[in-house]
């Protein structure tokens, strides 16, 4: 079902307030211009064996993803674009295809990197029992059709994100 995109994801991440880089392969598409968000990324990632870091190159797109703000939208309070604890705000992440770390290279890619990722923009080497910071990364949500009975199915973790 997964590999034939019949099942529907969505993420939740906690990521700095506004993008610092332009990728530098992909494209990146706003979906409701002039907004900024929702917007599509679309690009090539690459997983080696052995290798902690995907990366993307420029090849023919095997990666998509739908960025959005979390629900309780972009609030600008007294002219400020950003508002949320340490900078950061929530977005939704909608993967259209399943690459390996698939989400956060497509964070990481524009200037986003999600809270706590050890992983990008670059490695940080942590003592294995230290959960200070969290990757703030979070599988909200998966609906598909039951294969046998036909009946729509949805699983929500509420686990909520370091706010």
């Amino acid at each position: 079902m997964f590999q034939g995109r019949k099942v529907s994801k969505t993420y939740e991440c906690l990521a700095p307030c506004r993008p610092t880089t332009r990728p530098r392969y992909g494209t990146v598409e706003r979906l409701d211009p002039p907004a900024v968000f929702p917007l599509r990324r679309r690009s090539h990632i690459t997983k080696l064996r052995g290798v902690l870091q995907a990366f993307e190159e420029p090849q023919a797109v095997n990666a998509e993803t739908v960025i959005d703000l979390a629900a309780g939208g972009y609030p600008s309070m007294g002219g400020r674009l950003c508002h949320g604890r340490n900078g950061l705000r929530a977005y939704e992440l909608y993967p259209l295809t399943g690459k390996t770390h698939q989400l956060r290279v497509h964070m990481n890619s524009i200037g986003l990197p999600i809270h706590g990722d050890d992983f990008y923009p670059r490695i940080v080497e942590r003592a294995y029992d230290d959960f200070s910071t969290p990757l703030e990364l979070v599988a909200r949500s998966l609906r598909f059709t039951d294969p046998v009975s036909g009946e729509p199915r949805e699983f929500i973790s509420r686990i909520p994100l370091g706010w």
